[in-house]
């Protein structure tokens, strides 16, 4: 039960960290050619690396949660 909840406070935080970093790159200022790209945006200021880390935190903890339950059910 324990790593069921660690999995998926883990899995949270790694899409509310993405969520947020993907919501702060779109400031005004930066456009490209009229449109916003949250991805260039990410790569000028150097968080494109942060962002993966983010994601890759959301699916471990997925992964976790999700192995706990498996095992669970047998």
């Amino acid at each position: 039960m324990k790593k069921i909840v660690f999995g998926s406070i883990m899995m949270l935080s790694g899409i509310i960290a993405s969520a947020l970093l993907m919501a702060g790159t779109m400031s005004p200022d930066l456009a490209t050619n009229g449109q916003f790209t949250f991805i260039r945006n990410l790569a000028l200021y150097g968080l494109d690396y942060a962002l993966y880390v983010f994601i890759a935190i959301a699916v471990i903890g997925l992964l976790i949660a999700s192995s706990e339950l498996q095992k669970k059910e047998k």
